[in-house]
């Protein structure tokens, strides 16, 4: 499981992260 940084990136960037790690639960 990674840890999520989403204050290290943009919003982009933490929209991105969030759709792959919904992508794996799916």
């Amino acid at each position: 499981m990674r840890a999520r940084h989403s204050w290290d990136l943009s919003p982009d960037e933490a929209v991105r992260l969030q759709r792959e790690l919904a992508d794996e639960v799916v």
